[in-house]
C-alpha cells in the first residue's frame, strides 16, 4: 500500500513546476509579475514551505488558451490549430499556418519516426542560441 502511494507522491511531484521554472518560461525576472501572470490567467501558485510551485497541466492550459487567442488574432483557427498542436499533428499545423510543404516532407512529418529529426534541429538550435 505504501508503495501505490509514494509513486503517486512522486508522479505528483514531478508535475509540479517552481517558480523560477515559471519565470524563465515566462521570461519575467520578477515574482511579483509572476504572481500577477498566474492570477490573471488562473494558474494557483501554492506556497510550499520556502518555495511556490504550479503544476504543470495548469500552466499548459493557459499557454493554450493564450496560443488560441493570439492565433484567432492573426486569422488563424485557434481551436483547430490547439488540437493539432495538442495531437502532434504536424502537417495540420503547417497547413493552419499556411506553411509551405513538400509531398516529401508531408510524408516525413506525418510518420513518428521524424519526431527525434526535429527533436534534434530544436535542441542543436537551442545550443547555437545559448
Amino acid at each position: 500500500m505504501q508503495n501505490s502511494t509514494s509513486n503517486t507522491a512522486n508522479s505528483f511531484l514531478s508535475s509540479m513546476m517552481t517558480s523560477s521554472q515559471l519565470m524563465e518560461i515566462l521570461g519575467y525576472e520578477d515574482m511579483r509579475s509572476l504572481r500577477k501572470w498566474c492570477e490573471a490567467n488562473d494558474v494557483p501558485l501554492i506556497k510550499v514551505g520556502l518555495r511556490y510551485v504550479a503544476h504543470s497541466w495548469t500552466v499548459e492550459v493557459a499557454l493554450l488558451r493564450i496560443f488560441q487567442k493570439e492565433a484567432y488574432a492573426f486569422g488563424i483557427d485557434g481551436e483547430a490549430l490547439v488540437n493539432a498542436l495538442v495531437n502532434d499533428n504536424k502537417v495540420r499545423v503547417a497547413h493552419l499556418l499556411s506553411a509551405p510543404l513538400e509531398v516529401k516532407e508531408e510524408r516525413n512529418f506525418s510518420s513518428k519516426k521524424s519526431d527525434a529529426n526535429c527533436d534534434d534541429v530544436i535542441n542543436q538550435f537551442k545550443q547555437k542560441s545559448a
